[in-house]
């Protein structure tokens, strides 16, 4: 079975460096390290590269266009965007732009692993609480009514 091919785009490199340190130990896992330096860079490495998984930085991709313009030009490359924090609507909003997936920055070295492997394999990777508020967002109501 071939290596996952993942195409990480970041401006920190102290992350990009944690990010191959965790990766490196997962022989299925090829990681593309690449520092963010805007959409029509990233055009050309995904044309050169065709990953399977593209890790994009929530901090350098805030434009919610950015997103949707690349969940668009690179259909089939399944999109992990990494966040810092925040809250559940903003992963809402990342979803319905085509992300499949949203991961913490700081996750453990074991859930980066299984995110990428999730995404790769077809499901989405959101953790439980963040989904729940997905689904409330979407659907437009509470998922804990308050009771009188």
């Amino acid at each position: 079975m071939p290596a996952i091919k993942v195409l990480s785009s970041s401006n920190d490199g102290a992350f990009r460096a944690s990010l191959r340190g965790v990766l490196e130990s997962d022989h299925r896992i090829r990681l593309l390290d690449k520092a963010w330096d805007g959409l029509e860079r990233l055009r050309l490495w995904v044309d050169a590269e065709r990953p399977d998984v593209l890790l994009l930085d929530s901090e350098d991709t805030s434009n919610g266009s950015v997103l949707e313009r690349v969940h668009a030009a690179f259909s089939p490359v399944r999109i992990i965007v990494i966040v810092a924090g925040g809250g559940h609507a903003a992963l809402a909003e990342m979803i319905m732009r085509g992300a499949r997936g949203c991961i913490q920055r700081n996750a453990s070295p074991a859930l980066w692993r299984k995110a990428i492997h999730t995404v790769h394999d077809g499901d989405i990777w959101l953790n439980r609480s963040a989904l729940l508020e997905i689904l409330e967002v979407l659907i437009g109501t509470p998922a804990h009514p308050e009771t009188k």
